[in-house]
Protein backbone atom coordinates (compact mmCIF):
# COMPACT_ATOMS: atom_id res chain seq x y z
CA UNK A 1 0.00 0.00 0.00
CA UNK A 2 2.77 2.69 0.63
CA UNK A 3 4.28 1.81 -2.42
CA UNK A 4 1.21 2.45 -4.46
CA UNK A 5 1.19 5.72 -2.34
CA UNK A 6 4.71 6.65 -3.64
CA UNK A 7 4.01 6.19 -7.27
CA UNK A 8 0.91 8.34 -6.60
CA UNK A 9 3.44 11.00 -5.74
CA UNK A 10 5.81 9.80 -8.60
CA UNK A 11 2.88 10.86 -11.10
CA UNK A 12 3.43 14.72 -10.19
CA UNK A 13 7.50 14.50 -9.60
CA UNK A 14 9.58 16.25 -12.31
CA UNK A 15 12.55 13.17 -11.96
CA UNK A 16 13.53 10.40 -10.10
CA UNK A 17 16.29 9.58 -7.97
CA UNK A 18 16.99 5.91 -7.32
CA UNK A 19 18.90 5.20 -4.52
CA UNK A 20 21.14 1.88 -4.44
CA UNK A 21 23.80 0.77 -1.77
CA UNK A 22 26.72 0.52 -4.09
CA UNK A 23 27.46 -2.94 -2.96
CA UNK A 24 24.33 -4.45 -3.01
CA UNK A 25 23.06 -6.30 -5.58
CA UNK A 26 21.00 -4.40 -8.43
CA UNK A 27 17.78 -7.02 -8.25
CA UNK A 28 16.15 -4.80 -5.87
CA UNK A 29 16.47 -1.44 -8.10
CA UNK A 30 15.09 -3.76 -11.24
CA UNK A 31 12.27 -4.63 -9.20
CA UNK A 32 11.55 -0.86 -8.40
CA UNK A 33 12.28 0.39 -12.02
CA UNK A 34 10.08 -2.55 -13.21
CA UNK A 35 6.92 -0.89 -10.94
CA UNK A 36 7.37 2.59 -11.86
CA UNK A 37 7.37 1.27 -15.51
CA UNK A 38 4.17 -0.96 -15.04
CA UNK A 39 2.61 2.17 -13.72
CA UNK A 40 3.30 3.93 -16.82
CA UNK A 41 5.76 6.60 -15.06
CA UNK A 42 8.25 8.02 -17.42
CA UNK A 43 10.99 9.94 -15.97
CA UNK A 44 13.88 11.62 -16.84
CA UNK A 45 15.82 9.58 -13.69
CA UNK A 46 19.36 9.39 -11.87
CA UNK A 47 20.89 6.48 -9.61
CA UNK A 48 22.74 7.50 -6.69
CA UNK A 49 24.84 5.00 -5.68
CA UNK A 50 25.08 4.91 -1.85
CA UNK A 51 27.77 4.19 0.61
CA UNK A 52 31.04 4.83 -1.75
CA UNK A 53 32.62 5.27 1.50
CA UNK A 54 32.48 1.36 1.99
CA UNK A 55 32.26 0.13 -1.58
CA UNK A 56 34.17 -2.70 -2.48
CA UNK A 57 36.74 -2.85 -5.20
CA UNK A 58 34.94 -2.55 -8.39
CA UNK A 59 31.54 -1.75 -6.98
CA UNK A 60 30.66 1.64 -8.26
CA UNK A 61 31.43 0.41 -11.85
CA UNK A 62 29.50 -2.53 -11.95
CA UNK A 63 26.90 -0.82 -10.68
CA UNK A 64 26.76 1.50 -13.45
CA UNK A 65 27.32 -1.49 -16.08
CA UNK A 66 23.83 -2.84 -14.57
CA UNK A 67 21.89 0.40 -15.43
CA UNK A 68 23.96 1.98 -18.69
CA UNK A 69 20.48 3.42 -19.09
CA UNK A 70 20.96 5.60 -16.24
CA UNK A 71 23.90 8.20 -14.94
CA UNK A 72 25.10 6.88 -11.61
CA UNK A 73 26.56 9.12 -9.24
CA UNK A 74 28.31 7.75 -6.33
CA UNK A 75 27.78 9.29 -2.72
CA UNK A 76 28.81 9.00 0.79
CA UNK A 77 27.35 11.44 3.70
CA UNK A 78 31.02 11.19 5.27
CA UNK A 79 32.31 12.58 2.04
CA UNK A 80 31.30 16.63 1.35
CA UNK A 81 33.07 16.31 -2.39
CA UNK A 82 30.74 13.39 -3.34
CA UNK A 83 27.70 15.60 -1.78
CA UNK A 84 28.71 18.39 -3.50
CA UNK A 85 28.78 16.17 -7.20
CA UNK A 86 25.12 14.63 -6.75
CA UNK A 87 24.21 18.34 -6.03
CA UNK A 88 25.39 19.33 -9.62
Amino acid sequence: MIFLRVLGVLRDADAIVYCQDVNAPPDALAQVRAEVAAAGIELPALLAATKTDEAEPGALERLRAATPELEVIGVSVIDDASLEAFKE
